[in-house]
């Protein structure tokens, strides 16, 4: 007796448990046997990675990276290839896809600024500013003017500066929209 028939002949049994603690019909798991034994292809791994991955997109507070995202899309093409994910389904997967991009770039943009807010949040303090504003002679250090004075990180927070009085200067504003400009 092959496992189809085994399967199918069952009347209480309805799907396997798998890892992340998912069912897999009973349908899905002989269509997966079959395609195995016609094109020696095995889809089971694919198929728990789009389960657990679908699953796991909206559960997680966690970010996809990358790699995720890349399984996910893999595991999907193939099981659409072999005729394992319903047509329909097609527009909700998509669906979760653009979800998981837009969370995942603003996860990336967080990342990005966060460097930038922490370094705003400290030049804005009123005693760092008059600190440093009144050692260098209340004047922009390379033009010399005393008005529209903002305080720059001398290097960058981006490369790799600290949140430091030592690497603090005042400059004219001009003066760092410009230098902003040519990074």
């Amino acid at each position: 007796m092959d496992l189809k028939t085994f399967i199918s002949e069952s009347k209480t049994f309805n799907g396997f448990v798998f890892t992340g603690n998912y069912t897999m019909p009973c349908d899905v798991f002989i269509k997966i046997y079959e395609i195995y034994n016609n094109f020696k292809v095995n889809l089971l791994d694919h198929y728990s990675n789009y389960i657990y991955l679908s699953w796991y997109s909206y559960e997680s507070s966690e970010i996809w990276d990358r790699d995720k995202t890349t399984i996910y899309e893999n595991s999907l093409s193939l099981l659409r290839k072999y005729k394992l994910v319903d047509v329909d389904d097609l527009g909700e997967q998509r669906s979760k896809l653009k979800w998981i991009y837009a969370k995942y770039t603003a996860y990336l943009n967080k990342l990005l600024n966060e460097p930038r807010q922490k370094a705003c949040s400290f030049t804005s303090k009123k005693e760092i500013r008059n600190y440093i504003f009144s050692l260098y002679g209340n004047k922009c250090l390379c033009c010399n003017s005393e008005k529209n004075l903002t305080m720059d990180h001398v290097m960058p927070i981006i490369k790799g500066g600290l949140n430091v009085v030592e690497n603090l200067q005042p400059l004219f504003v001009s003066l760092v929209i410009a230098k902003r400009e040519l990074k």
